[in-house]
């Protein structure tokens, strides 16, 4: 082997080695989110547990359609404690993600969860993750990661019993429309 060949090789190596090289976490948990978890509006939440009007004015829904809910989305959304850190609980998940939206439609009938046909939601106060990772001292990415895993879990629990899909079936009609830009959308009208 020659010489120039040794470098070639030796300087393709430096040049991975460099490319792979992961920036270090100067910590696990940000330290002022550990500090101050206790200060975090889900503490502040399950006080509310003892006075319905304020749960009702904090959760969007009364204690027991908030109960119903997290039983029925926790299988799919709860998590395990570890060695290393404790998981957000199931309602803290549920918690956070309805902080990030204004309205599920839930409506609390005769004991039972029924969600309207119409299930819209809506960014709540215009609050940004960002935001949200203050309120609950939780990072940007945990925020991120719950508000997504727990709307999943919503809609694939609830979604089989209490909101069809638009179909002919059901009385909806399939419109194409065209927008300004040329780009079509798909719409089910009733």
């Amino acid at each position: 082997m020659s010489s120039s060949s040794d470098e070639e090789i030796a300087a393709a190596y430096l040049l991975l080695k460099k490319r792979r090289k992961k920036t270090n976490r100067r910590f696990w948990v940000n330290p002022f989110y550990t500090i101050n978890l206790g200060y975090s509006s889900y503490i502040v939440a399950q006080e509310l547990n003892h006075d319905p009007v304020k749960f009702h004015g904090f959760y969007r829904m009364s204690k027991r359609t908030f109960q119903t809910l997290v039983e029925i989305i926790k299988p799919e959304i709860s998590k395990r404690d570890t060695n290393y850190r404790k998981a957000v609980s199931a309602e803290e998940r549920l918690l956070i993600t309805l902080s990030a939206v204004t309205r599920l439609s839930l409506v609390d009938l005769l004991g039972e969860l029924l969600v309207s046909q119409h299930c819209y939601m809506y960014l709540a106060t215009g609050d940004s993750y960002r935001a949200l990772t203050y309120y609950f001292m939780r990072g940007l990415t945990t925020i991120s990661n719950i508000i997504a895993t727990t709307t999943e879990a919503i809609w694939t629990v609830l979604q089989p019993k209490y909101m069809s899909t638009p179909t002919p079936e059901n009385g909806h009609q399939l419109l194409i429309v065209t927008t300004l830009s040329g780009i079509y959308q798909i719409v089910w009208v009733p």
